[in-house]
Order: structure tokens, then sequence, then C-alpha cells
């Protein structure tokens, strides 16, 4: 099996899709050439290709069916192992007055210009949504955007494309360039990165590149994929500008990071929970009351994990605070501790309340402008 990248090109024995192979094939792609009732033209280009040395295969398919276009896709994976590049080229054009149009030919128009678009995708997005890559290419229409007289059916098809291929990027979209930069940043740990958004669900791949963001350029060297997947997937979802950061965000202070979030979702007594997302203070006096502070069982101050203090219910202050606002952000409730003066805080209607162990009722802090 050889190293170089695959291209699937539908409707591709003649015309634009004809070009479209050659300029593939010609610049070291594997090139999978798909026809329906041009045998003859796709045996030809075939022959003219494998004559130069060019990797290239063809596949009889009508994609306007969604068993024959799983069946292109299976094939082209079969063998080449993988897709980098689809193009979906495949349409028809049958110029006819409105009027006269059938519901056949519309119904042919539709199947094959825009039904085969989702067909082809939706089977390659199989194996191109775990590798994280892949390109859709959909070919349009002028017409699609200013419409042409007796094409209506293909003028629509073609509007249509445009509509899809717009959704999708927007449904699929991950920042190419920010996913080269967290993987440049993390260094030695790149194949975890890459791999956690792999594993990642595509309508979740949003949400962990934001988790990427507000992560320390340290953490991103050094954090294990499961406290990633941990906090992704266990975060209360709030709808708070302070979400990513003071919520999502695994990281309060010095502590080693831990997969904490759903420990705590499984062991927080649920009725306390509910009441401290009404009034976090309600958290606040759950810590006074359960947590015992002793600075002397750790004269190293080394931070103690989150899910150590709950299990020993005894801690040093700093890992008293940590403790809190871990628990804090468990139960969706934005919570920090202050980088300028330490202060432990949680927010409130997106305002910030200063924490007082020792006070009998919170403290609003100062904003500032």
């Amino acid at each position: 099996m050889n190293n170089k990248k695959t291209a699937l090109i539908t409707g591709s024995s003649r015309g634009i899709g004809r070009a479209i192979a050659i300029l593939f094939a010609r610049n070291n792609y594997n090139v999978v050439i798909n026809y329906n009732k041009s045998e003859e033209k796709a045996k030809e280009l075939y022959n003219e290709l494998t004559n130069e040395g060019l990797d290239v295969r063809i596949f009889k398919a009508d994609v306007s069916k969604p068993e024959e276009a799983n069946a292109l896709v299976n094939y082209t994976i079969g063998q080449f192992e993988n897709i980098d590049v689809l193009v979906n080229n495949a349409g028809i054009s049958k110029p006819c007055i409105f009027t006269d149009m059938t519901y056949e030919q519309w119904n042919e128009t539709m199947s094959v210009n825009l039904n085969s678009v989702f067909y082809v995708t939706k089977k390659a997005l199989q194996y191109m949504l775990p590798n994280c890559s892949g390109k859709i290419i959909n070919i349009s229409s002028m017409w699609g955007l200013v419409g042409a007289a007796i094409e209506v059916d293909y003028s629509a098809s073609k509007a249509a494309i445009i509509g899809l291929t717009k959704a999708l990027a927007k449904e699929l979209g991950i920042d190419e360039a920010k996913t080269v930069q967290f993987l440049i940043a993390s260094r030695g740990n790149w194949q975890v990165i890459e791999q956690f958004l792999k594993d990642t669900p595509a309508e979740k791949r949003p949400q962990a590149m934001a988790l990427l963001d507000v992560i320390s350029a340290k953490d991103l060297r050094d954090v294990p994929a499961e406290v990633l997947a941990d906090h992704l997937n266990n975060t209360p979802a709030v709808d708070s500008p302070l979400f990513e950061r003071y919520v999502m965000n695994p990281r309060v202070s010095t502590e080693f990071l831990t997969p904490y979030k759903q420990f705590f979702a499984a062991n927080f007594d649920a009725e306390v929970a509910k009441k401290a997302q009404a009034d976090p203070q309600v958290l606040v006096n759950w810590v006074k009351q359960n947590i015992t502070l002793n600075d002397d069982l750790n004269p190293q101050r080394i931070a103690i994990m989150p899910m150590g203090v709950w299990k020993s219910r005894v801690a040093d202050v700093n890992s008293r605070n940590i403790f809190f606002v871990s628990v804090a952000r468990s139960l969706g409730i934005p919570a920090r501790i202050e980088p300028v003066a330490r202060k432990i805080q949680y927010a409130k209607d997106n305002a910030w309340v200063d924490v007082d162990f020792e006070a009998a009722a919170p403290v609003n802090a100062k904003q500032g402008k």
C-alpha cells in the first residue's frame, strides 16, 4: 500500500469530473474514477492515466442511490484505506420549460445533483471524522446563485448544494490554524492532543477546541487524555460567558490535574448540589461544615487532589480552596482563585463574589472597569 493521498471524484468519466481526476492523479494522488453510464469514457481515462504509471481505479455506481453511493465509498477505502479528498461532481442537466417539466424529470435532477452529494458525503464522513481529516469539494454552478431560464430544476439543485455546503462546513468546522497551534504547543504530548480530538464526537469538537484554548501552555504539554475527556464530557452546560475558563477548565491553581468532575457528579449529594446551583453560598457553608483544616498535616504545602480532600475530609488551606473551586465547577458554578490577591471567588449573575470561610455572609467583589 502506497502512502499517497486519495481522491474520490463522482461523475469523473468526462467533462469537469474528468479534468479533476487528471489533475489529482498527475499531482501524485490515488484516484478513484466513478461513472454510471459512460463506461467507455471511464475506461479510456483509466488507460490514459495508468499508462502514465499513475494509481487510479474505476468504479461503476449510480450515486443517486444510497446503496450504490455506499458501495463506491467502501470500494475506495478497500483499495486505498482512506479518503483525503471527496469531490462531489456528478450531475445532469436537461433544459426544459418549467410548465413542461415532469415530476420524473424534477426528481431525477434532484436525485443525481443533490441527493448524491448527501449520500456520498454521509458515507465518506464515517471514515473522515475519526481521522479528524479530509476535504470535501462540492461542485455547484453560477446558476445556483442567479438562476437559469429553462433550467429551473438544475438551478434549484445547485442552489441547494451551496446551502448544504455552507451548513455542513459550520457543523463540522474546526479551526485548522488553532489545531496546528495546539499540536505544536503540546510538544511531546501532541499524540495525546491529537487522539483527544479524534476521539471527540463531531458535535463536541468546537467545545473540545475551547477546552484546549483555556488550559495553560504547561498543561498542553503534559495533560493526560482522561483529564481532557472528563472535563469535556462531565462538565454541566451553563449559559455563561465564564463557562469555558471558570467551569469547564480543569486547572484551578498548582494542583496535579485529575479527572474529578465525573467523580463529584456521582458522589456529591444531589439535593445539596441543586441548592448550591441556585445559591453558591450553600456550597461555601457545606465546605465549612465538612472539611476540617489542618495545615500541620501538609508541611510541604503540596496541593492535595480534590478527590483526596473529599475522601479524607481534611485539608490545608490551599487544598481546601482548590477543592471548593473544583466542586463548584463540577456543579456548573463558575469559580476561581483570583490570580492577583488569591481570593476565592464564585460568580453569581456573572459577578464575582468573594468567599470568606470565616464570615457569616458573602461579600461582593469589587469589579474592575
